[in-house]
């Protein structure tokens, strides 16, 4: 049994709808999970830093009022 010719031109269409709703997905995806990745780590490092700049405001405080 062989495929019409104008079957065949469907079945080569919707296997390249598929692909591109594949990698769009894909790529979404990827994109999500990048921007997931930054926003934890840029929030890591500003949680850090603020507790960093607090532990060091709370041990300069007695030597400041020493001098």
């Amino acid at each position: 049994m062989r495929a019409s010719p104008s079957r065949a031109g469907v079945e080569v269409v919707v296997g390249l709808a598929v692909g591109v709703l594949v990698w769009v997905t894909a790529t979404g995806v990827l994109l999500v999970v990048a921007g997931v990745l930054v926003c934890v780590t840029s929030f890591r490092e500003a949680f850090s830093a603020s507790s960093r700049a607090s532990s060091s405001e709370l041990s300069e405080q007695p030597t400041a009022n020493k001098s």
